[in-house]
């Protein structure tokens, strides 16, 4: 699938409460106890100095140095428009976060509230990673956010911290080591129901194929646990499922939904891949 980019990225203006309410009249999210691990480190999962030196031939400090440099080339061939050919391009991908194929999930039975119930322990099954995604992000934040324009930069930020969460702990720090599985299916983790997507949802996923969360300039590929619940508290560290979607019903997009909530961590929307201009890592 190919990458879409927000064109537009508003300003961080407005004073942000510091405890979000639902403002609409829908079934609440279930607000359970954060998901998050506390104090766990970031993973790196990008391409070594030796594997950037080995594949093309440059270090990170050069891949940095390139990328600024190019960076308005990089813009024209992501450009949703595509303003410029990519023939006419002399660039180069680097894979900056090799995204997970797959994902294996810890199988247990569900209480009223989607916890694991304790003992119920089923199997531990392999899934496909953008599949596990949208079925989970139907189950974490409501489909029909989507239904107005502001509300699908709710469900996009969503999905965001959906796909970064399960694929930080593939890396590392299985929810699940005794079963064999790096997250479960309920809200120890995120609650995945196989068969649960919807439109407003896969779209919101698709949105915001080849991004993720990220490290603000870093290039090592530096990874998060991104975690959240309905009404977290405006730490800089949690997002919060209302809170994200009353910030999109403001105007806020889903790249500056996403820097305000893990502020505390300087996280941003970082693109999967980088294009550098050849000439400039020979």
């Amino acid at each position: 699938m190919k990458k879409k980019v927000a064109a537009t990225i508003l300003a961080l203006s407005l004073v942000i409460p510091s405890a979000f309410a639902s403002t609409n009249n829908e079934v609440p999210i279930v607000d359970r106890p954060s998901n998050a691990t506390p104090g766990l480190p970031p993973v790196l999962v990008g391409p070594t100095e030796e594997e950037l030196k080995s594949k093309y031939g440059i270090t990170t400090e050069q891949l940095k140095k390139a990328v600024e440099s190019s960076s308005e080339s990089s813009k024209m061939k992501n450009s949703p428009q595509g303003a410029v050919p990519p023939e006419l391009l002399d660039l180069v991908e680097v894979e900056i976060y090799p995204e997970p194929k797959t994902i294996k999930v810890s199988i247990y039975d569900l209480s009223s509230t989607k916890a694991e119930i304790s003992g119920t322990y089923k199997k531990t099954v392999t899934v496909n990673f953008e599949t596990y995604v949208k079925d989970v992000l139907p189950n974490e934040w409501r489909a029909d956010w989507g239904n107005s324009a502001s509300g699908k930069n709710s469900l996009r930020a969503g999905a965001l911290a959906v796909k970064t969460f399960g694929w930080f702990h593939v890396v590392d720090w299985k929810k699940d080591p005794d079963r064999g599985a790096h997250v479960t299916n309920g809200t120890k983790s995120q609650v995945y129901i196989a068969g649960s997507r919807k439109t407003n949802t896969n779209a919101a996923v698709d949105y915001v194929d080849e991004m993720v969360i990220g490290k603000r300039d870093s290039f090592a590929g530096k990874l998060y646990e991104t975690g959240y619940r309905a009404n977290a508290s405006d730490n800089g560290t949690l997002m919060s499922q209302y809170g994200s979607y009353d910030m999109a019903l403001d105007g806020y997009s889903y790249r500056k939904i996403i820097e305000h909530f893990y502020r505390s961590y300087d996280l941003v929307v970082r693109d999967q891949t980088v294009w550098v201009n050849s000439g400039l890592i020979d």
